[in-house]
């Protein structure tokens, strides 16, 4: 079978430019190492809409604006790749509420400035045609609030109300994967590794391994790369030499039990530095936890990512490593929620991070603060796309589209 276009990459990024691709008339090819679509980090469990508010740091507020800009398009072009009109309220947990720790990069005041300009932005561009928040379109994205009394007040300076939220991404994956399933025009090529690309003056060709080792050759006139682990490593074989230093940092989420007490929380964001969140969804049987330090379990500036982190990333971690993680997040997070009873481990999920720069979040001038960059690198009929956060994934595509007609490739 011949393809017009191989996606590299089955994670929210590669999917939604597969359905955006479709919509283009192209025959598509959609690979992946993985046996399903969006099952490392695109499940996180976490899966929040970034508003901007946790942007702070980029004094620039480049990050925070690119986020605002993702997060009121993230539903509407899901929407459209899909052609469904999703009930958006329907997959939405509570609302973040962003706390201000003692030890925070960031006083109070300057946070509340901070966010000032995020709802200065937002009321720029809610005007936009198309432009909603994950169904809504509230007025005041945030308020000064009274530290709630579960909080310990000596940890915690303030905190804000806001209208960030997270979605439900087990089953907006359903979503997007029935897309896929529905339409002829993509194949889905899973449980293939990308080994090699070689580009030739009128299409790439990609080798490929599959579970047993069996190596293959797959041609097409457009590849777009949409790896989130090794996407660096094939944009340089390629010879794509603009590329910024970067680290991946290897780190657990965990998914807790939702007794009576975690329902009772908000969605909880701490800010900023070294600290953590949690969301929480009432309907859901399982709220996301992530301290920081207790989840954070290597970093490398290398190209090639451990085989160990690579092999961790693709299943729940194993239940002595869920216990020992989701220990360690309890205690460093009782000493935010004094109350917070020992709850059941559901599971501990490894992701990757790659991000800008080498300091790490508890320095000011870290570029981890920042997801500004350029988010597309080409050569030749060769694209790589650097989704940044889960939120940009959507708005992404749809700016691909745009930057594959500009060079005369779409």
């Amino acid at each position: 079978m011949s393809f017009d276009a191989l996606v590299l990459g089955a994670g929210i990024q590669g999917v939604c430019v597969a359905l955006m691709l479709r919509q283009s008339g192209k025959r598509v090819a959609l690979i992946d190492m993985a046996s399903d679509v969006m099952t490392r980090a695109s499940l996180t469990y976490e899966g929040k809409v970034h508003m901007g508010f946790i942007w702070g740091m980029d004094r620039t507020f480049a990050t925070a604006q690119r986020m605002m800009q993702d997060a009121l398009h993230f539903a509407s072009h899901i929407d459209d790749l899909t052609g469904r009109a999703i009930d958006w309220p329907a997959l939405t947990s509570t609302r973040n509420l962003y706390l201000v720790h003692r030890e925070s990069l960031m006083s109070p005041d300057q946070v509340e400035g901070h966010f000032e300009k995020v709802q200065a932005c937002y009321d720029t561009l809610k005007a936009h045609p198309g432009a909603h928040y994950l169904g809504r379109r509230p007025k005041q994205l945030f308020a000064s609030v009274k530290r709630p009394d579960y909080l310990n007040p000596t940890e915690i300076q303030a905190a804000f109300q806001t209208e960030e939220a997270s979605v439900d991404q087990v089953r907006l994956r359903d979503i997007l994967r029935a897309s896929l399933m529905e339409d002829p025009g993509i194949t889905r090529m899973l449980n293939h590794r990308v080994e090699r690309i070689a580009l030739e003056d009128r299409a790439s060709i990609v080798t490929l391994s599959d579970a047993q080792g069996n190596r293959q050759q797959i041609g097409a006139p457009l590849v777009i790369n949409c790896l989130w682990e090794n996407r660096r490593k094939f944009d340089v074989s390629v010879g794509i030499t603009d590329i910024p230093d970067y680290t991946t940092r290897f780190k657990y989420g965990i998914v807790l039990e939702a007794n009576d007490y975690i329902k009772s929380l908000d969605s909880i964001t701490i800010i900023q530095g070294p600290f953590g969140n949690f969301v929480v969804d009432p309907a859901r049987e399982g709220a996301y936890a992530s301290w920081y330090p207790a989840c954070i379990k290597g970093s490398t500036t290398s190209d090639a990512i451990p085989l160990e982190w690579d092999q961790a990333c693709g299943q729940d971690a194993p239940p002595c490593i869920a216990a020992a993680i989701g220990r360690d997040n309890l205690d460093a997070f009782r000493k935010i929620l004094p109350d917070l009873p020992d709850v059941a481990i559901l599971r501990a999920k490894a992701g990757l991070i790659p991000a800008e720069g080498t300091s790490d979040i508890d320095t000011k001038d870290s570029r981890f603060h920042t997801r500004a960059e350029d988010t597309f690198l080409s050569k030749g009929c060769y694209t790589s796309v650097n989704t940044g956060k889960y939120t940009s994934a959507p708005r992404n595509a749809i700016r691909l589209r745009d930057h594959l007609v500009a060079q005369g490739q779409l």
